[in-house]
């Protein structure tokens, strides 16, 4: 699963100014919103540590346009860059738009076709391995952690460009036939009557669940959030025209939604993995308690849902110290803090900005800070301030 497979390893981080992008005008400052705006303090925090993220973001892109892991990182993950752009995108001008574009610009680059070179196996088109930087070449082994996520997170960054402006929305149309490739490949990893599901991990009984991938042909309950989220981004840029397919994308999101609540729902908690027996296990943080989350950020279920409540209380029961730092593994989750801004819970998303800002101020960043990590720290605060969903 990618939060565990990707994260090997510590990372030694270069310290980014958190000033660094203020003298840019290229970006917008964050205005405030309704929810920090009425405390001059809390905003000053937001702003200072939305600024260190973006100047982070910045940091990674490399010459190919690709973003790294970390600054003196040599991985290429187009899932963890993904949500580095998106949290990009929540201060919009010239300078991060252009950012993006290219990096977008190198992820389209890097499609596979429907053969994986290195093993000659069958691969499914419109998928992206991850690269290494090896002499300042970038390499592959024809691996990657998922298929169905990284399409999913590259068509909501997609839809996040296109709602900018519409000189971003006519730059997207001029890629639709390699955006059609993205969506095709999140389509070909749904078990539908269509798709023949490889039955050594997940069963292939057409419950419109996505696998991970062919070669790891799990159904998770966090991949198939993410799965929805896009097959709803590839609906919006269907409808304007920047996806020009006829898939009927609302009959997968729905049948997307029904699985998840027919397969993975199970008396008061979800499965995070569609197999026989399992059950969330509220001691477990990774994967059990953390795929609790998904639903509700992703738009699966509301914020309001009795469901999202109970299972938001059942977390912070179990490890509710996360808005204070403490981090239950050697990799900070800043995943949690987007859930708990997607559920509205401003005092504790108010309490980890506040944690990172101990951090940002002194012009460093916390421990094992990859792309991700700031992408999704922005996104929250972006959510907070605002007072909308994802």
């Amino acid at each position: 699963m990618k939060r565990k497979q990707l994260l090997i390893g510590a990372c030694v981080l270069v310290a980014v100014s958190a000033c660094a992008c203020s003298q840019d005008n290229g970006s917008t400052a964050p205005t405030g919103g309704t929810n920090v705006g009425k405390n001059p303090e809390k905003e000053l925090i937001y702003s200072s540590v939305a600024e260190s993220q973006e100047a982070y973001i910045r940091s990674l892109q490399t010459s190919t346009g690709a973003l790294n892991y970390t600054p003196t990182g040599t991985r290429l993950c187009a899932y963890f860059s993904n949500y580095a752009a998106i949290g990009l995108l929540t201060r919009p001008g010239m300078t991060n738009e252009k950012i993006v574009k290219e990096y977008m610009d190198w992820y389209i680059g890097k499609l596979n076709g429907n053969i994986n070179p290195k093993t000659g196996g069958a691969e499914i088109p419109g998928s992206v391995y991850d690269y290494q930087i090896s002499n300042g070449e970038e390499i592959t082994n024809g691996t990657y952690d998922s298929v169905d996520s990284y399409a999913a997170s590259f068509l909501i960054l997609a839809e996040k460009l296109m709602n900018i402006s519409v000189d971003n929305e006519n730059w997207l149309q001029q890629r639709s036939e390699k955006l059609n490739l993205v969506a095709s490949a999140l389509i070909a990893c749904i078990d539908s009557p269509s798709v023949k599901v490889p039955e050594d991990f997940s069963a292939d009984d057409n419950d419109y669940l996505s696998v991970a991938s062919f070669v790891y042909p799990a159904k998770y309950l966090m991949d198939n959030c993410e799965v929805y989220r896009g097959l709803l981004a590839a609906k919006r840029l269907q409808d304007r025209g920047v996806i020009t397919d006829s898939v009927d994308y609302k009959f997968y999101l729905d049948k997307n939604a029904e699985g998840i609540e027919s397969q993975l729902w199970n008396n008061g908690s979800y499965k995070w993995l569609d197999q026989p027996g399992n059950k969330c296990n509220w001691n477990n943080f990774y994967a059990d308690a953390v795929a609790q989350l998904t639903p509700v950020m992703m738009g699966v279920i509301k914020a309001n849902d009795s469901r999202a409540i109970s299972l938001w209380n059942e977390f912070n029961n179990h490890f509710g110290e996360w808005s204070s730092g403490h981090n239950y593994s050697d990799f900070p989750w800043v995943f949690i803090c987007f859930g708990a801004a997607s559920m509205g819970d401003k005092d504790r998303v108010d309490a980890f900005v506040k944690h990172i800002y101990s951090f940002t101020s002194k012009s460093s960043q916390k421990k094992n800070w990859y792309s991700a990590e700031a992408g999704e720290l922005m996104i929250a605060m972006d959510l907070i301030k605002n007072n909308t969903t994802f």
